[in-house]
């Protein structure tokens, strides 16, 4: 159970490390601990914040007077306990402390040992009580053995006023000023095979300003956890501009690999095995990876940089079945670094190329990028999305306002930019014996106004699907297209290329998908059936929205919208599912995950809706919007009406918050990354936000199932 985070109207009141001149460590943590206080008197965990005074059924937590934030003291007790419950300290940690007070030495303390935990037995018969930390948030638990009754547990805020529950199932006190809240109580019993099964738990308001839990049904003869939802969140940068575009979820640690651009040089530990250890131009292409951290929040445990002395920044980023990633993006770099047989290693235009990565984490230092090479025509590219089959090719999409690319005409599918932005897709084989056969073929596609591919893959006949936006009124068409004309001033477009065949046979499937308004794809998920899960933006009222959608009419001028389709199906039969999602501005996904095996879908980007319905959310909310707060929601498209969005929440702070990317990992945990310029995001970060207010840096946001 989450508790005691501490707000000032309503922002979190959290820890800001001072930041070097020029460079910062990027493993930098700041761990909590737990130690004995003098005399026996309980524990004490110091924080930056405040201190935390414990002595087993009481827990006294002052908080410091800061910018904004006014001194107050939190006296938190339970009721009805025991009166003097046994302690002891719980994961021994290698620290110790020292305390050199005054000139009596025998009044100094020496070798304090620190732990990271604290548990106090039997405050209830049957029921213990565990401290400890998730970051800077202090956290308790309640741990109930077989038989004992988790109804007599009460607690009370005695500095407060009488508590009250926010919509979110919160329980929300006023301290003074500030304002704390406790997280929604998760319950769970472990099954036999290791499992967690949820016991539907909330808060229950008790006279005299007291509180309990109200659980629902769940097997007595079993212990019962009463247990945070475990998750980190934090920011990733440094000193500088920092943006995190791309995550994905290593299916073997649960680590988030995050791809992005930054300006931040790190300075990184000597034994720090990389890449590129340096920082090497205004702006580099960066790579790492984070574990949580032993007291909560993220660890960063491998960072590398992808650069030359310009600007290079990492767009989009694919695991394949063979542990590698594709990494793509952008660069106007003359020297950017080159790796296995690469198609191209110079900048003939001097201007904006497309860069392809292939990086290995399973090989160590800089031979783990086994494949790098820039690409691009006479003008410049800009590639949104990369996919790759794992057994070395790799496609990448988006958008370019080239004349001609470098083999357009041998591909002939469309050797020519018909709109001055047309989407353009290249597709290599990186383990071809030279670097000119890497390219294998490369081609435009589009009409006679701007186009651009947001989402691209391999299906499972080998073939390349694209979807995006198209503001085109003749946009190439193929297959039994759903609509054949744009119905509004730009389209949503799905289409489907068959390396495999030549010529104009290559465009397999081609067909618009939107209303009588402004719509685009933003970003996709192919199932292994072959359907196709869209995510973009609408300000159109006449969607194909299904029966049963969560939202079936546009509430704000910009809704996103959810669309599941089917390009073997013909007409009607083509949209299998589709739902409008939003509040009364405008939500705009740049991300889209997918967990085909259950239905459930998550988005994720920009909102600045006053009304956003948050609903169940694992994270804290504010109480207003500032400028953009970044937004995620869960949709289950095998549910019906408002059920049917299992969670949604604004996630921000005081200045703009995006979200751009987001990912599922094993067991349903979820993984959002994106760019942030407010300082006071609720995370368990260590270092809180490291460059100067307004100035963007990179997010990342953990929740566990």
């Amino acid at each position: 159970m989450r508790t005691f985070t501490a707000l000032a109207a309503p922002a979190m009141l959290l820890l800001c490390a001072a930041a070097p001149a020029s460079t910062v460590p990027s493993l930098d943590t700041l761990p909590a601990w737990f130690e004995p206080a003098p005399g026996d008197a309980g524990f004490i965990s110091r924080r930056a914040e405040g201190q935390l005074h414990f002595t087993g059924t009481s827990a006294t937590l002052r908080f410091q007077a800061g910018p904004g934030l006014p001194a107050a003291q939190l006296d938190w007790r339970l009721l009805g306990a025991a009166p003097a419950p046994k302690l002891r300290g719980d994961t021994p940690l290698r620290g110790k402390s020292n305390y050199f007070v005054g000139r009596d030495r025998s009044a100094w303390r020496m070798s304090v040992p620190q732990f990271a935990r604290v548990r106090a037995a039997h405050v209830y018969p049957g029921v213990d009580l565990v401290w400890y930390a998730q970051g800077r948030l202090l956290e308790y638990d309640f741990v109930v053995e077989p038989g004992a009754d988790p109804a007599q547990i009460r607690f009370q805020i005695s500095s407060a006023a009488a508590p009250r529950l926010d919509d979110s199932g919160d329980l929300v006190y006023l301290i003074g000023g500030l304002e704390v809240r406790q997280q929604r109580p998760v319950v769970y019993q472990v099954a036999a095979n290791g499992h967690r099964e949820p016991v539907r738990a909330s808060y229950r308001l008790l006279p005299g300003a007291a509180a309990g839990f109200e659980l629902g049904a769940y097997d007595p003869s079993r212990p019962l956890i009463i247990d945070p939802v475990f998750s980190y969140a934090g920011y990733i940068g440094g000193t500088r501009l920092d943006i995190a575009r791309a995550v994905v979820i290593d299916p073997n640690d649960g680590g988030l690999w995050i791809a992005g651009g930054t300006q931040s040089d790190l300075d990184l530990p000597e034994e720090t095995v990389t890449v590129q250890r340096r920082f090497g131009g205004s702006i580099d292409a960066f790579l790492a990876k984070i574990m949580p951290g032993e007291q909560g929040g993220g660890e960063v445990v491998y960072w590398t940089y992808f650069g030359g002395s310009g600007n290079d920044e990492a767009t989009a980023m694919a695991l394949g079945i063979d542990g590698a990633f594709a990494i793509t993006g952008t660069t106007n770099s003359l020297d950017f670094p080159p790796a296995g047989t690469p198609y191209r290693i110079d900048n003939p235009q001097n201007d904006i190329e497309a860069f392809l990565i292939r990086f290995d984490p399973n090989i160590e230092g800089e031979f783990a990028m086994t494949y790098s090479t820039l690409y691009g025509g006479t003008g410049r590219e800009f590639p949104q999305a990369v996919a790759t089959d794992g057994m070395g090719r790799i496609v990448i999409a988006g958008y370019s306002n080239s004349g001609e690319l470098p083999k357009g005409n041998a591909t002939g599918l469309q050797p020519s930019n018909r709109g001055g932005q047309d989407i353009f897709f290249a597709l290599f084989d990186v383990y071809a014996p030279t670097g000119e056969q890497t390219l294998v073929k490369d081609s435009f596609l589009g009409g006679d106004s701007t186009d651009s591919a947001n989402f691209v893959a391999f299906d499972p006949q080998g073939r390349i699907v694209l979807a995006g936006v198209t503001m085109s009124s003749d946009f190439p068409l193929a297959g039994p297209s759903y609509q054949s004309e744009r119905p509004g001033w730009s389209s949503a477009f799905v289409a489907i290329i068959d390396p495999a065949l030549s010529g104009l046979d290559q465009l397999f499937y081609a067909t618009y998908a939107g209303g009588s308004g402004l719509d685009g794809v933003t970003a996709g998920f192919l199932a292994p059936t072959g359907e196709i899960w869209l995510a973009g933006y609408s300000t159109s009222d006449d969607l194909p929205v299904t029966p049963g959608a969560p939202q079936r009419f546009r509430n704000g001028p910009v809704d996103s919208f959810l669309m599941i389709a089917d390009p073997r199906e013909a007409g009607a039969s083509f949209v299998k599912y589709a739902t409008y999602f939003g509040g009364s501005n405008a939500e705009v996904p740049y991300a889209l995950a997918v967990k085909p095996d259950t239905g459930l879908a998550l988005i994720a980007g920009y909102s600045n809706s006053i009304d956003f319905a948050n609903r169940n959310s694992p994270v804290l909310v504010s109480e207003s919007v500032r400028v953009l707060e970044s937004f995620f929601a869960g949709i289950d498209t095998a549910a019906e009406g408002p059920d049917a969005i299992r969670f949604a929440a604004q996630y921000g702070g005081k200045a703009r918050d995006i979200a751009y990317g987001a990912a599922f990992g094993p067991g349903g945990a979820v993984a959002i990354v994106g760019s942030t310029a407010s300082d006071n995001l609720p995370t368990a970060s260590a270092t809180g936000k490291l460059n100067p207010p307004g100035l963007d840096t990179g997010w990342f946001l953990v929740l566990a199932p």
